[in-house]
């Protein structure tokens, strides 16, 4: 299926982190070493969708020591998608809900380990080794948060597998809503955080402006993601993707509604430049030194993601079309 990209616009240049290549040398090792990726084609398949890259373009400014965190954690987003994605189980509610609940119990500690799906254990064990090393020197509240917006991405996966077993599509603005969760950008911008060093104040990451930018942050990313993404999903016959939901509510082309869709990506982008210059000039002059730093750099890490996005992904062979069965009702 061809679906040429409309044109859409970022907020800014992306530029990639100088440590690239150590964090495709430390996602190849790592990603083994979980045993959640072999080597020969499938480990092949793995390293040619250039997970190190996104890293390395979503965090430019992530320094030597934590480059290679970052590239472990976007290879586990997508080794662990393509289990609910790219399957027929992954469109089974029972399948779905269990294996987020094995995910879960990494932070949670609800889920007996003898209820793991078969073949979830790496993916399990890949995150443990992920939580250890990225909240260990990180405060409590941040690390509660990231364990709410995992388990929100994790849970997600219930709500896909319903919309594509039950074939009946979201509205747009529940489609908005669930992929806040599903793209796993609101983890991804929290490990930003750990990147720069310096989390973000609960009590600024609740102020309407902050709230505004990360929103349209992650609307930007995960909008721009399902442009790149349609042509495998909707050969995949997957409901969950932005331009599916505008051509079965509007009755349009697929090209009339991935260009209906590079339109919202460009007024979000506009929206969170007016909310970045509003925090600048409301915001920013009126808090603490470290609480100043902290904003500047959340901003920064925001708009890396909106502009390292789309660089990998047209690069990535990740978003290539192809086929898998269709899954009984469940």
């Amino acid at each position: 299926m061809e679906l040429p990209i409309p044109p859409f616009s970022t907020p800014y240049t992306a530029r990639l982190n100088p440590h690239a290549r150590q964090a495709r040398d430390h996602l190849r090792a790592w990603s083994r070493q979980m045993h959640f990726v072999c080597d020969g084609p499938t480990g092949e398949r793995f390293d040619a969708v250039l997970l190190d890259r996104l890293a390395a373009w979503t965090y430019p400014y992530a320094d030597e020591r934590k480059i290679p965190l970052m590239a472990d954690w976007m290879g586990w987003f997508f080794a662990f998608d393509d289990i609910l994605d790219d399957t027929p189980e992954g469109r089974n509610q029972d399948f779905a809900r269990s294996v987020a609940e094995s995910i879960n119990s990494v932070y949670d500690g609800f889920c007996s380990r003898s209820a793991l799906q078969p073949g979830i254990e790496p993916y399990r064990e890949a995150l443990s080794d992920l939580w250890a090393r990225t909240t260990a020197d990180m405060p409590e509240p941040w690390c509660r948060r990231l364990a709410t917006d995992l388990a929100e991405y994790l849970n997600s996966y219930r709500t896909q597998a319903l919309v594509n077993t039950h074939r009946v599509p979201l509205t747009e603005d529940a489609y908005r809503t669930h992929r806040l969760a599903s793209s796993a950008v609101m983890v991804s911008l929290d490990i930003a955080e750990f990147a720069t060093g310096h989390p973000l104040p609960e009590s600024l990451l609740v102020h309407p402006l902050v709230r505004i930018a990360r929103e349209s942050a992650n609307n930007v990313v995960s909008w721009v993601n399902d442009l790149y993404s349609a042509p495998k999903e909707l050969s995949l016959g997957d409901l969950c993707n932005y331009v599916a939901v505008l051509q079965q509510l509007g009755g349009c082309s697929l090209q009339e509604a991935a260009e209906g869709v590079a339109m919202r990506v460009t007024g979000q982008t506009e929206r969170f430049l007016r909310a970045e210059q509003a925090i600048h000039t409301q915001l920013i002059p009126h808090v603490s030194p470290s609480e100043q730093r902290a904003l500047r750099l959340a901003l920064h890490g925001f708009s890396c993601w909106m502009n390292g996005n789309p660089a990998w992904s047209a690069e990535s062979t990740r978003y290539h079309a192809r086929q898998i069965p269709a899954a009984e009702p469940g």
